[in-house]
């Protein structure tokens, strides 16, 4: 039996009761209007074909509706609000290089939970032999399909939710599995005293022996009540030729019953037709049960109860209305950060083989460049255009890893454009659980949201992606042999007001921190990780090109000592892209070129290198 819980009271939960439950995307109905109830302390399995709307009705119920859908209906008042449900989606999203007790703790801490729960819901769950086992995922062998999935239902129910939902279950489970994950549901869902909704897509004959059915097909509701009272049901209606075989799941067969096979027209075509006969008597039945129902309880001289109307506004969801249990206080915002940096640098510290990919990608690229451009002697005027190009390359090269990342022979991947698009699924679901699964930017900001999220994330990107590009200056400037020292690069900054002192690989570090501060920024605006990539390669690419945008004025040019090179000489040298100052950009590009971070980082390092520097007259002989 589940644990109910440690240290904490919970307020007692009410029946989850709509009427009239309906949606409709752009004005084509999704789910037809519907009277749904789930007790507090049992499971509600929602039985039904392919495509019949299940996960539709679940998102309507836990106020997770997607924005464009619209959301009508009445609910009662003691139903808890939109989000403060537990959802179990279709698939189990966790990070994969935190271990189970890991993802728990952190979970428990966030919501104010005490330690012991943990203990308590890794035996209860049958997951303690693994708790020290790291998740895993696609890429990465973890534990089993069926443990991931009562790790989620622990997740869930550390959040204490006086509505628990979950979305098929069984998906991707073996028939014991998926018996078991069943079980548990049933089993929080009496042991908290709180209603649990869940799909069910292929019940097996002992999860139909354990669960209520209702059942739906094409978007209606037409049957819900008790198990035992299906199959009268359906007989009373007529259907008593077509009776359920001995020996035969009754959950297969209502499925079957509801089901339209579109092999033949004639046979989709009777199927439809049974299926409206079906939702007209049901709807007809209900009908008369609510009438008596609503005249009973008005003649106990209680009244009628009070409802409320569901949101009809657009991206809202209508979800549960009224007053929620009392939830506990969760962690200052401190101390919620310092668990996400927590959580991420420990992903980033036991992603070795990304991390190492880079080491020796940086290392290769610095040493390639050697080869490329050999060691610099004495200064002359044909080194100048190298080491400006050596310098353009350098920068380039580490604003785009840092952008891009790496990937490995075996798949594992970490990249910044794509980062927040991969975990997503993971946030949305930790945000489910503390009430923030919105879909819009803003909403998704408030409570556990983007902004922790981002700077956790951020605090432990950007000092991995500078501590590589600084590798990769410092291995350059060895290999190279650049005219400045390896500790001190003296520059000037065009435009700045005072001048800037760095390193070498101090300034290839800020590039590719800001480069990289730039794809996570990308990552997190766009909805998802293949968008992400295609709106990041041509912003880089735009970058990459607006750093010979403005060209730069004579008195910006380093002064170079030599009494056979002219400035115009100079000035060509140094602006190998081409652009003269007889052909300016226009307004908005030279504005936009402000912004490139390859743009500064080229100049300050070829302000830093050629300042100062004395040619000596044999060179241009």
């Amino acid at each position: 039996m589940l644990p109910v819980s440690v240290g904490v009271a919970l307020a007692a939960a009410s029946t989850l009761r709509w009427s009239s439950l309906a949606v409709e995307a752009d004005g084509q109905p999704l789910l037809q209007p519907m009277h749904i109830e789930a007790s507090p302390g049992r499971l509600l399995g929602i039985l039904g074909p392919s495509g019949a709307g299940k996960s539709t009705l679940l998102g309507a119920l836990a106020g997770r509706a997607r924005p464009r859908l619209r959301v009508s209906g009445s609910r009662d008042a003691a139903v808890p609000p939109g989000g403060e449900v537990g959802v179990l989606d279709q698939s189990d999203a966790f990070f994969g290089l935190l271990t189970v007790r890991e993802t728990l703790e952190l979970t428990a801490s966030l919501e104010g939970a005490e330690a012991e729960e943990v203990d308590l819901l890794l035996a209860s769950l049958g997951i303690a032999p693994v708790q020290h086992s790291r998740v895993g995922d696609s890429l990465r062998r973890g534990i089993s399909g069926g443990e991931k999935r009562r790790l989620s239902l622990g997740c869930a129910l550390l959040a204490h939710p006086p509505l628990l939902i979950a979305d098929e279950p069984t998906t991707g489970l073996d028939s014991h599995q998926a018996a078991r994950a069943v079980r548990l549901l049933r089993e929080a869902a009496a042991s908290r005293g709180i209603p649990a909704v869940a799909t069910l897509h292929q019940p097996r004959s002992s999860i139909w022996a354990t669960t209520a059915a209702p059942s739906s097909s094409q978007a209606r509701l037409v049957f819900l009540g008790k198990r035992e009272a299906a199959l009268g049901h359906f007989a009373r209606l007529g259907y008593t030729r077509h009776p359920c075989p001995h020996h035969v799941n009754p959950a297969e067969f209502l499925i079957d019953l509801v089901s339209v096979d579109h092999d033949s027209p004639a046979a989709a075509a009777a199927d439809e037709a049974r299926i409206d006969a079906l939702a007209r008597a049901w709807r007809r039945r209900e009908g008369g049960g609510r009438q008596a129902e609503g005249g009973g309880r008005q003649a106990e001289g209680g009244g009628p109860r009070p409802r409320h109307r569901a949101t009809a506004a657009e991206g809202g969801g209508a979800g549960a209305g009224g007053a929620a249990p009392e939830r506990r206080r969760r962690p200052r915002l401190l101390r919620r950060l310092a668990l996400l940096l927590r959580r991420s640098w420990r992903q980033n510290w036991r992603d070795r083989w990304v991390n190492g990919l880079r080491l020796c990608v940086s290392g290769g690229l610095a040493l390639v460049f050697g080869e490329i451009f050999g060691r610099f002697g004495a200064p002359s005027a044909a080194q100048i255009a190298e080491r400006v190009a050596l310098l353009s390359y350098a920068s380039i090269n580490m604003s785009m890893m840092a952008m891009m990342k790496a990937r490995d022979l075996f798949g594992r991947e970490r990249r910044a454009l794509d980062l927040f698009g991969r975990e997503r699924v993971v946030i949305d679901r930790e945000r489910a659980l503390y009430g923030a699964a919105k879909h819009n930017l803003l909403a998704r900001m408030a409570r556990l949201g983007a902004a922790e999220y981002l700077l956790a994330k951020m605090a432990t990107e950007l000092p991995l992606d500078a501590a590589f590009a600084g590798g990769f200056g410092l291995l350059l400037h060895w290999r190279i042999g650049l005219r400045l020292p390896r500790t001190t690069l003296v520059g000037t900054a065009p435009h700045l007001v005072s001048p800037m002192r760095a390193t070498t690989p101090c300034t290839l570090s800020l590039a590719a921190a800001t480069c990289a501060a730039l794809g996570l920024a990308i990552g997190a605006l766009a909805p998802s990780a293949d968008l992400a990539l295609a709106a990041g390669i041509p912003v880089m690419i735009v970058h990459m090109a607006l750093r010979a945008a403005h060209p730069a004025p004579r008195t910006s040019v380093p002064s170079i000592s030599s009494r056979a090179l002219a400035w115009g000489q100079v000035l060509g040298i140094l602006n190998p892209a081409g652009t003269a100052e007889t052909k300016p950009p226009s307004a908005a590009v030279s504005l936009a070129s402000h912004a490139s971070p390859i743009k500064w980082s080229i100049r300050a390092l070829c302000c830093a290198e050629l300042r100062g520097m004395e040619l000596e007259r044999r060179a241009f002989i």
